[in-house]
């Protein structure tokens, strides 16, 4: 099992991709079924379809406190905003098959890089921000109960659907239904690199994430990559064991709860 970082000098903790400008290629997403085959065969960069301009970066708003409603319960509390510490998040999921409890995973979040995306995703596993509800549905933004519903050994592991638990959801995220891309900084140069899964395109990004099982070096700068699983790869290569190549796995993988540590 591997250490869990320490709080090194930054340019020491991540690896940066080179800033490039103008227009670039879209890929077929990591998170596109069409990709599968090919990308297992042949281990090589995916063809790319059509042209699209940079990325807009936006700065992640300061919000206020926000008085929200609970997802189980007719409860209320107040939420205090969250700000960027000397320590970056870390995260965990709990997972399990069935019965059987796989482990845990952690996961130290880069907000420095990605503040807006980190955001969310902490929140998606405390569950603080209640339920995203529109018309008389309500979906609980929380990653507990969220299956890993395809995992595609040697590429990634995909989870993160709160509404149809099969990938087939519209998104949602602690903004509305989806929110833009930031600057995707983070090299997928190791097993363990989580990073959005906007199955849409550009700017689509919901609940839906995945998370690397080996290196992809075709997907650097394509997903916005914002984390590394810092403890519990044992776990991430037991979930791996039970994808195939398809992506379906052998039994429901599960988070069974999840959190943040620090």
């Amino acid at each position: 099992m591997r250490a869990k970082p320490k709080n090194e000098p930054l340019a020491d903790r991540r690896r940066l991709l080179p800033q490039t400008s103008g227009a670039r290629q879209a890929p077929r997403y990591a998170t596109d079924p069409q990709n599968d085959a090919t990308a297992l065969k042949t281990k090589s960069k995916p063809q790319f379809d059509s042209l699209r301009g940079g990325l807009q970066i936006e700065a992640a708003p300061t919000p206020a406190p926000l008085l929200l409603e609970g997802s189980s319960e007719d409860w209320k509390y107040e939420i205090t905003p969250y700000e960027p510490g000397d320590c970056r998040p870390v995260v965990f999921f709990d997972i399990a098959v069935g019965d059987q409890a796989l482990g845990r995973i952690e996961i130290m979040l880069h907000d420095d890089v990605c503040p807006k995306t980190c955001e969310n995703f902490r929140c998606l596993c405390t569950g603080e921000r209640g339920d995203y509800v529109e018309g008389s549905r309500r979906t609980p933004l929380w990653y507990k109960g969220a299956r890993f519903h395809r995992v595609i050994p040697d590429f990634m592991a995909q989870g993160g659907d709160l509404e149809k638990h099969n990938g087939s959801g519209k998104g949602v995220c602690i903004y509305g239904r989806t929110f833009a891309d930031e600057e995707a900084s983070l090299a997928f140069d190791s097993p363990g690199v989580v990073a959005m899964a906007a199955t849409k395109g550009q700017d689509a990004n919901g609940c839906q994430f995945f998370v690397s099982l080996g290196e992809a070096p075709w997907l650097d700068g394509k997903h916005v990559a914002f984390g590394r699983v810092s403890a519990g790869l044992d776990v991430l290569r037991a979930i791996e064991e039970r994808g195939s190549a398809h992506g379906r796995t052998r039994g429901v993988v599960v988070v069974s709860n999840c959190g943040q540590l620090q």
